[in-house]
């Protein structure tokens, strides 16, 4: 994270729930900082990419079908919540073929969250 520290809250939550002194959580923390960004950066690719495709199929005439990938959206969106956090206690991103946590540590294919 070029040496920049944690921001607090994060630090003082992590000390109320596991423990430890700052230094400690700032040096175990700090280095997956770069793939949690790199993470987030894809989902919000992946958000902006659904976004253009729902808007193009809007703007085509094909309201239906851009009807229908919403609704898959947030069937999954759904089943995710249900699941839940991984793990290690983090959200959910599409990747090819399935799904992985913003940590990029958990993965889940698509069949393993449909049969959920």
């Amino acid at each position: 994270m070029d040496g920049a520290e944690l921001p607090v809250e994060m630090v003082n939550f992590v000390k109320a729930s596991e423990g430890g002194t700052d230094e400690e959580i700032q040096g175990a923390l700090a280095p997956q900082a770069p793939g949690v960004i790199a993470s987030i950066q894809a989902s919000l690719g992946e958000l902006t990419k659904f976004a253009e495709t729902v808007h193009e199929l809007e703007a085509s005439g094909q309201k239906d079908d851009a009807d229908a990938l919403k609704r898959e959206k947030e069937r999954v969106t759904a089943k995710l919540k249900q699941m839940g956090a991984c793990c290690a206690g983090f959200g959910w991103r599409k990747v090819p073929g399935g799904w992985v946590c913003s940590a990029g540590i958990c993965k889940k294919s698509d069949d393993e969250v449909d049969d959920n």
